[in-house]
């Protein structure tokens, strides 16, 4: 009876592998956010207009260092005529 368990495990595990992978979808698409995102990337060197612009400014007190540090967010939306980095 042990002899058969071991090879029974492998065998359904080999089944259910091979079911997986010719079950998958065909052909996967990427999201619009996605899309959107890799065509910012992209078209990095080119500059756009935009209707608002936010920057905000964190500092962070590090006692390890003894030193602030500051991370800046800048957050650019919309159409119009402020120039964004």
């Amino acid at each position: 009876m042990k002899k058969f368990i071991l090879p029974a495990i492998v065998a359904v595990a080999a089944v259910s592998g091979i079911f997986g992978y010719f079950n998958q979808p065909a052909k996967q698409t990427l999201n619009t956010l996605a899309l959107v995102n890799l065509e910012a990337l992209t078209n990095d060197d080119e500059k756009h207009n935009y209707e608002e612009r936010n920057e905000t400014t964190v500092s962070i007190w590090d006692d390890n260092t003894k030193e602030y540090h500051s991370i800046t967010s800048i957050i650019c939306h919309g159409k119009g005529d402020i120039q964004c980095p």
